[in-house]
């Protein structure tokens, strides 16, 4: 009797322990989640637009992730594809996951050239963090007072100016390709990894101008070693730019592409991890520190849920898709 009942207990256990491991959700029951550090995966240098939000959750996460560390690792690279790849090859248990998902180096630049990831096949999103716009700068010396001088040398002076930017297939590539074509301006392409290093090239006179994130531009402006002469957006940011123009207030009605910052796990990663880290970095963002430390670095607070932040992005996709068909755009 005793043996047949042993032998029925460890028939049960053995059930139990397929069971569970064959089923994320329950093993996320009996493990509670997370139960080690996270890491969030950026494809570009510190200091840049899609590094600062991740920084900014890292800066309050351990309070809503169990007191486990949401780790930030830089691995930046051909246009943020060494970080994509990495992310989109990772075991899908939540403990990888990437920022910048969604952003224009996937919706732009897929219909520009083939990438090594597929923007909605390979990732699921979790929620939206942070978006901002774009400018184009100048050396504080530099004769262009506004765009209408940029203009009038490029045109005089066909293949001498210099432009740099942040990376091909990037919301700052975009607008500028967009503003090149504009105003039938023949220029050098000088592209950058990431914004700090576009930032410095201007500020350097390594180039004659530069697009990069607006945020990035207040302290070099403060400094008196740049000077902001167009910034990607339909009217003004009274909030944190009051005091530089448009394109468009100038006569150049580009196409406003701005960034928007996502955060997305591998494709495969259990719905019910999906929704628990959603909820614990929507508890992040709503932190009085986060919206202080966003606002600080200028970024626009701009939370999303999964279903939203999808929807967002696929509507960005079929807006760049017409964008590149209709003005024949290419990367050289």
């Amino acid at each position: 009797m005793m043996r047949k009942y042993g032998l029925t207990v460890g028939i049960i256990l053995v059930f139990l322990a397929v069971t569970i491991l064959g089923n994320p959700s329950l093993a996320l029951a009996e493990e509670k989640f997370p139960s080690k550090p996270i890491y969030m995966i950026v494809g570009y240098a510190p200091g840049g637009g899609t590094d600062l939000p991740a920084r900014g959750l890292a800066s309050v996460a351990p309070e809503f992730l169990n007191d486990q560390p949401l780790i930030v690792v830089n691995k930046s690279g051909s246009s943020g594809m060494i970080a994509s790849k990495f992310v989109a090859n990772a075991d899908p248990d939540g403990y990888t996951l990437l920022m910048g998902w969604g952003n224009t180096e996937y919706t732009f630049r897929r219909h520009l050239q083939k990438l090594p990831v597929d923007v909605f096949k390979d990732y699921e999103p979790i929620v939206m963090v942070a978006t901002y716009s774009s400018c184009v700068i100048v050396p504080a010396d530099s004769p262009f007072k506004n765009l209408d001088d940029l203009v009038a040398y490029g045109r005089k002076n066909p293949g001498k100016l210099k432009w740099g930017h942040t990376g091909r297939g990037g919301e700052h590539h975009a607008n500028a390709l967009d503003f090149m074509r504009l105003t039938g301006i023949d220029a050098v392409e000088i592209p950058y990894d990431g914004g700090p290093q576009t930032r410095a090239a201007a500020a350097g006179k390594h180039v004659d101008c530069a697009f990069l994130a607006t945020f990035l531009a207040p302290p070099l402006v403060s400094a008196g070693q740049i000077r902001v002469l167009g910034v990607a957006l339909p009217e003004r940011d009274k909030e944190f730019f009051p005091d530089y123009p448009t394109y468009k207030e100038q006569g150049y009605d580009i196409i406003n592409a701005t960034a928007c910052k996502a955060v997305a796990a591998p494709a495969g990663t259990p719905k019910e991890i999906i929704e628990d880290l959603h909820q614990r970095f929507k508890k992040c963002m709503e932190h009085r520190a986060f919206k202080r430390f966003l606002s600080k670095t200028m970024l626009n607070w701009a939370y999303m849920n999964p279903e939203d932040t999808l929807r967002y992005v696929k509507d960005l996709d079929q807006k760049y898709g017409k964008m590149v068909k209709e003005l024949g755009l290419k990367l050289k």
